[in-house]
């Protein structure tokens, strides 16, 4: 009995306990709450904790959109459509950092091209190039020695990382001709009679260059570059060039304003005398110096497009002129008008007459040509296979170089005999050119491309009687076809209008007077040209060649018959350095 009383003493005291509790004091101690919580695993990012719906405040009414998902029935089912098939894919030609063209031909001639362009690093390669050009056999019906050579070898090395590149390099050039239109009847004026036992009639030219540039893809400076040369014949005549030349970028707001600027430098010494004067005890020297700048800002949108810029030169004393170009138009992709004003301050040298016309004496005088102004007007446009251009201009230039036969000279001994009217000399003259132009390019067939052109010209000349050795007229028309996949043929036919030239004669005045002489036409001429080249496989292709091939008898100069049909057979091959 007592046991049990105190089972059930214990009892009320436990159930008791909590109401107890409330009723003490807890004094200061902390008490830590622990609440009831639900383990998470997270997996991947972190939840986010959507708010409960009783803690959010609605300000107004809430429109709910459920997106209803959509399931493939008879009613918007597309099928799947299957996967192409794959095209077999072309293997790429392999590449050779050589190529060596060489062609032999009738009348002894001979064309040399090789270009090698060796890897040196991920960064730099080295380049070396040799072209050469010769005929050995002399033109038929002359006495004259009239063969020629030239040669050019290159050498450059490249060094590109990033956006930034380089060059450096130099240049050899020999060139060799003769002067062979020695004739015995010219505009009437007979040649004397004088016995000479032996006619040295071979000049020889000898050039080298050194240059060097700089280029980047964006900047103020984009590019830089610079060029030294000299030129030299076997008279001890010479010739040297200075070139500056950098282009950049400067922007305006969100516009460009482009700029180019240029030092060029000229000079030389000839050590002939000019044949047409009286003193014969000294050569003439030039120097002649360029400093131009020339900034453009250029304004386009969908129809038109604007060029806005001037060239300010100082050259003995500041010269600007205008280079403007506007292009408007008319009928989207197929009309377009263009007009373009402009002039510049060009510099001549003894270097750059020969590379002209090769039988010009070691005598001149050399000065520079002012290009007033040249002011083009015209429409072009075209579609998805042709394109075309019909344009007038007019042209405005004082001191323009013509070359005109130097007078039969037999006053006076020179070593070599370029004194018998059979070379040229330089004279000037401002003459006012307009010329009236019509272009055309097509691609009528697939592989089958062509070209053409037809320019009149019309001169104004002061003081000088004519514009020597310019043509009135002036054709080219121009083919490529690729045939049969290994096919290559190229043609062009080229019209020269007629030219005026004059031939004089020194005499001994007793009264100084102007020189007789006779002035005569040269004829036009028209020359036809082809080639047609069979690419074996990948490294050989094979070719032949023909020049002149109607046969034309023509003169490029007066008294300087050009070369007749020529026929040239060769080969390309590629490798590997």
């Amino acid at each position: 009995m007592l046991k049990n009383n105190l089972y059930f003493s214990l009892l009320f005291l436990l159930a008791t306990s909590p109401i107890l509790a409330q009723d003490q004091d807890l004094g200061t101690e902390s008490v830590t709450v622990v609440k009831n919580y639900a383990p998470v695993i997270l997996i991947g990012a972190k939840p986010l904790i959507a708010p409960i719906l009783k803690e959010v405040s609605w300000d107004q009414k809430r429109t709910l959109t459920y997106p209803i998902q959509e399931f493939p029935v008879a009613s918007n089912f597309i099928p799947q459509l299957a996967a192409p098939d794959v095209l077999p894919a072309e293997k790429a030609p392999k590449s050779y950092n050589t190529l060596v063209h060489l062609g032999l031909g009738s009348r002894s001639t001979a064309a040399l091209w090789a270009d090698s362009q060796i890897k040196q690093s991920r960064y730099a390669h080295i380049g070396l190039q040799l072209i050469h050009n010769s005929m050995v056999q002399d033109l038929p019906e002359l006495d004259w020695d009239s063969n020629f050579f030239n040669t050019q070898l290159q050498g450059s090395y490249y060094f590109s990382k990033r956006k930034k590149h380089y060059q450096a390099g130099a240049s050899l050039k020999h060139m060799a001709y003769s002067w062979y239109g020695m004739p015995i009847m010219q505009g009437g004026i007979a040649q004397l009679s004088i016995a000479v036992p032996v006619y040295d009639l071979q000049q020889n030219y000898f050039s080298s260059e050194i240059f060097g540039s700089f280029r980047q893809d964006k900047g103020a400076l984009e590019s830089l570059s610079i060029t030294g040369g000299d030129f030299r014949d076997t008279t001890q005549s010479n010739a040297q060039k200075i070139i500056v030349h950098g282009n950049g970028r400067f922007m305006l707001g969100d516009k460009p304003l482009f700029w180019n600027a240029s030092y060029d430098f000229r000079g030389g010494q000839f050590s002939i005398p000019p044949l047409p004067s009286f003193d014969q005890s000294n050569g003439l020297g030039y120097q002649i110096h360029k400093v131009a700048l020339n900034p453009v800002i250029e304004l386009a949108d969908a129809d038109a497009f604007f060029k806005l810029g001037s060239k300010i030169i100082y050259s003995n004393g500041l010269k600007i002129y205008p280079d403007i170009y506007g292009q408007y138009a008319l009928v989207a992709d197929f009309v377009s008008a263009f007009a373009r004003l402009s002039g510049d301050f060009n510099l001549n040298d003894y270097a750059s007459f020969v590379q002209e016309n090769p039988f010009v004496s070691p005598s001149l005088e050399v000065l520079p040509s002012d290009q007033r102004y040249a002011f083009e007007l015209g429409v072009k446009g075209g579609g998805a296979a042709f394109s075309y251009s019909l344009s007038w201009m007019e042209n405005s230039t004082n001191n323009q170089a013509l070359f005109v036969q130097n007078p039969k000279n037999y006053l006076n001994a020179y070593e070599k005999q370029f004194n018998y009217g059979n070379s040229f000399e330089v004279v000037y003259d401002a003459i006012d050119t307009q010329r009236l132009g019509v272009g055309i390019e097509a691609a009528p067939l697939q592989g089958l491309s062509l070209s053409g052109h037809y320019h009149r010209f019309d001169y104004t000349t002061t003081p000088a009687q004519e514009a020597w050795h310019l043509p009135k007229e002036s054709a080219r028309i121009q083919l490529e076809y690729n045939f049969l996949t290994r096919f290559t043929l190229n043609g062009s036919w080229n019209y020269t209008g007629v030219r005026t030239a004059r031939s004089s004669q020194m005499v001994q005045f007793i009264v100084p007077g102007p020189l007789p002489s006779e002035v005569f036409e040269l004829p036009g001429f028209h020359r036809l040209d082809a080639q047609l080249f069979y690419q074996a496989n990948e490294r050989l292709s094979v070719f032949v060649k023909g020049s002149n091939l109607t046969g034309s008898t023509y003169a490029l100069w007066s008294g300087f018959v050009a070369p007749p049909r020529i026929v040239m057979a060769g080969a390309q091959y590629r490798f590997d350095l």
